[in-house]
């Protein structure tokens, strides 16, 4: 083909491109791309829907939030049922959950963060923060209270329903303090909220300021969780109405319970949305560096036997049936239960939350939620 010219700089004659054909190929290839995506977006958002309202109805969960995130480019958030059941007033985004136990992966990534930037030392005893631990608890390390391995009990029959409202997580602790250890530190596995309630004291005297302070510039502020935050009474405007079950299995209200006596280990309030965000940014270098990371998704040992424990720095870990690794936790407190599930190597994280005690969803059920997002 004859191309028509042009004159260059230099006075030579040169063709002049059809570059028109190969600009429109680029469009459409872009558009192609974007129609991919949006129609992978779609079906995603389809797919959580579909979970998210069978999960209501089998259940019989008053309200539920569920949001699934992959990468950046797709992510699906589905709400239903109602935040509180007589005012018929719906589950928003913005609704807060009471999130239990989950509160301990805050407590624990706070500890990280502030070991990163060498304010805290996750394996310095704890009377270095704390001067008034007794003897036997002097030498536990942070790393042995974010594995379980502390020693330190957890709540028994009667220690759930708390009336008293704290100011300082320091406060709480003199009845926990004079109780004896189950073990020796580092010796045994025995999951403990207690512990958790040790170390946020100790992440306050570390950085200097009140607890609260520590989670909202250390986890809540950078990674945009705007609805995240340690409940005391009177309840926020977006708080969930909490429920329990009566004795034929029906909606109750829930006991009430001041949750300030455990804000490190039980006493947050969150959304699906902030929780997926979390689990989102602690994958991220930027945030949290990979050397610590790992060291949270990898199982810690007990000394007596020898044995992982599954357990990494507050973690769960654990494989699916194809062999991929998978981080997880669960939390329940009294109107309340929150279930957060990341796979680390594929970048997707669900989190799943609801308005009543003791619902039954687990790591089961993330798993199924997480599958239309897995590459």
């Amino acid at each position: 083909m004859n191309l028509p010219r042009e004159r260059g700089v230099l006075g030579m004659m040169r063709p002049i491109r059809p570059v028109r054909f190969v600009v429109s190929v680029t469009l459409i290839a872009g558009l192609a791309v974007a129609v991919l995506t949006q129609s992978r977006a779609a079906a995603s958002q389809s797919a959580t829907q579909t979970f998210a309202t069978g999960l209501l109805t089998r259940l019989n969960l008053p309200g539920l939030a569920v949001t699934v995130q992959a990468d950046s480019d797709r992510g699906a958030t589905n709400i239903a049922g109602w935040a509180d059941v007589d005012t018929r007033t719906p589950v928003s985004t913005e609704t807060q959950f009471r999130i239990g136990s989950l509160s301990k992966l805050l407590t624990a990534t706070a500890a990280l963060r502030l070991h990163q930037n060498g304010t805290f030392d996750l394996d310095a005893p704890l009377s270095r923060y704390l001067k008034n631990l007794p003897a036997d608890k002097a030498g536990i390390t942070a790393r042995q209270i974010l594995g379980h391995l502390a020693g330190f009990r957890h709540y028994g029959r009667d220690d759930y329903i708390n009336t008293t409202a704290f100011t300082n997580v320091a406060d709480s602790l003199s009845r926990l303090l004079e109780m004896p250890l189950l073990s020796a530190p580092g010796a045994k596995y025995a999951y403990s909220s207690y512990g958790f309630n040790v170390l946020g004291a100790a992440l306050q005297a570390a950085a200097k300021k009140d607890y609260r302070i520590v989670i909202a510039d250390e986890v809540t502020t950078p990674l945009g969780m705007r609805h995240t935050i340690a409940e005391s009474l009177p309840a926020p405007r977006d708080r969930a109405t909490l429920y329990g079950r009566d004795a034929q299995g029906g909606l109750a209200p829930a006991p009430a319970s001041d949750v300030s006596d455990r804000w490190p280990s039980g006493g947050f309030l969150s959304t699906s949305q902030d929780l997926a965000r979390f689990g989102a940014g602690i994958l991220k270098s930027t945030f949290l560096h990979d050397d610590l990371r790992e060291s949270a998704f990898t199982s810690q040992r007990a000394t007596e036997d020898g044995k992982d424990t599954g357990v990494g720095l507050a973690w769960r870990i654990a494989k699916d049936d194809q062999g991929r690794r998978y981080v997880h936790h669960g939390g329940d407190s009294i109107g309340g239960r929150a279930f957060l599930l990341i796979y680390p190597d594929q970048n997707v994280v669900v989190a799943i939350t609801t308005n009543v005690s003791s619902a039954a969803f687990n790591e089961k059920d993330a798993l199924e939620a997480a599958k239309p997002f897995i590459k």
